[in-house]
């Protein structure tokens, strides 16, 4: 059996000590949101009507630094609101099954796990800006449900379901994504480069 691997070349990461902040910042492709775009960025957002689960995840990726399949994973037990903060323990990812040449076999599986390492799982601070989001969102999710007769806030219920009540695919989360990238205000470039 071919190990799918074999022949893959692995750069060493620089030590923390040989990283210069500033050289960062100055790199061409900084993928950051530029200062420029952040503001056009957040009220894009906030007026975003298509796809309104966007607002809250781009918030909590944006402010909280998560990443989409961290932010996928949450369950509504992971927020503790009174407290004002929340966890990060999981993480959507794919999965895939290998024949015995070492070939993916069909597209994958997606699946939670946990992070990486031990300094992956984490409390977060529930920033006010966050709070405001995610009660907003919380409010949205709670009268769908009286209208589709579906839990979308129960602990266990994904933050981020689908309108079936399914979990997200990051696939189809980025796929939105782009879609929101390319609509554009009347007269307004939405060239986020993000």
């Amino acid at each position: 059996m071919r190990n799918p691997v074999d022949g893959v070349k692995i750069e060493t990461v620089k030590k923390v000590e040989e990283i210069d902040p500033q050289a960062l910042l100055n790199q061409e492709e900084y993928k950051a949101v530029p200062k420029e775009l952040r503001s056009r960025f957040l009220k894009a957002l906030d007026e975003e009507k298509n796809s309104p689960f966007l607002k809250p995840l781009c918030y909590l990726m944006y402010f909280a630094g998560n990443r989409v399949g961290e932010a996928l994973a949450y369950q509504w037990k992971d927020f503790n609101f009174e407290r004002r903060f929340f966890f990060v323990y999981k993480s959507l990812t794919k999965e895939y099954e290998f024949d015995e040449q070492g070939e993916v076999i069909g597209t994958g599986k997606t699946v939670l796990k946990p992070p990486k390492s031990k300094e992956g799982i984490r409390p977060l601070p529930l920033l006010d800006i966050l709070y405001e989001v995610m009660m907003e969102w919380y409010d949205y999710r709670k009268a769908q449900e009286k209208v589709s007769g579906l839990s979308f806030t129960g602990p266990d219920d994904y933050v981020f379901s689908t309108n079936q009540g399914k979990m997200r695919t990051e696939g189809g989360t980025y796929t939105i994504f782009r879609r929101f990238l390319v609509i554009k205000p009347k007269g307004e470039n939405n060239d986020f480069n993000i």
